[in-house]
This record gives structure tokens, sequence and C-alpha cells, in this order.
């Protein structure tokens, strides 16, 4: 939603795009991470030919304070980009507020001299008609 509202109309293609390919490319990141906190709680490797293969146990406990603190951190630093664009979005819609309230006291007052120039035109101009 921030992105489709806070981009210009000409612009919002492009800006989902862009959107897009840097959440596939965090993305990636993101698992690595996710499996190596996962395998961090591993007790018991299983060993095929001298070489390290899957987990065959996990300590219970840790997996779950590992996994529930990862989700805790994505949610934590979710909330806080969303606090940053909440801020912004605010700030912005009180500068165009703002500008706004400046330019229709402005064009108010400019239609008030233009009205004002008109009402003294035409009654300079107007012919004296006695009335009967």
């Amino acid at each position: 939603m921030v992105t489709i509202r806070c981009v210009e109309k000409r612009q919002k293609s492009f800006s989902l795009a862009v959107k897009h390919v840097l959440a596939s490319l965090f993305r990636i990141p993101g698992n690595i991470l996710s499996g190596t906190l996962i395998d961090s709680t591993c007790v018991l490797w299983r060993e095929d030919c001298g070489n390290k293969g899957a987990c065959a146990q996990y300590d219970n406990r840790l997996y779950r304070v590992a996994v529930m603190s990862l989700s805790a951190a994505m949610s934590a630093a979710s909330m806080f980009m969303f606090f940053i664009v909440l801020y912004l979005l605010v700030r912005q819609q009180k500068r165009q507020g703002q500008a706004e309230i400046h330019h229709r006291s402005g064009s108010a007052t400019k239609d008030n001299i233009q009205l004002q120039k008109v009402e003294a035109y035409t009654h300079y101009n107007q012919t004296f008609q006695p009335t009967e």
C-alpha cells in the first residue's frame, strides 16, 4: 500500500518493480540466516562417509528460542520501518496541508483584488441615469 500511495502515478509500475527486485535480493540472505540459525541448534549430526550430513536431533528448547527470537527480531524490524514510513507520511501530509492553506489564502487574496478592480472599473465607467 505504501508503495502505491507514496509514488507519483507515472512511476508506480517502476516502483513496484524495484520493490519486487529488492525483496527478492533480501530473501536470499534471509533464508541463509534462517538455515544457519536452525543448524546452530543441532546436537547430533549424521555422518555419511566422514562428511557432515543432515541434523539427526535438535535441542528443542534452543530451537524454540532461536525461531521465536528470529521471528521477534523480524517483526521488530518491520514495525520500526512501518513507524518510519508513518512518520514520513504524516510529515509530508502536514507540508502539503500547509502549502495548500498558503496557496488558498494567496489565491483568495488575488481573486479579491481582481474582483475589487473589476468593481471599481465598472463603478467608475457607469453612466449616470436619473431616477424618476
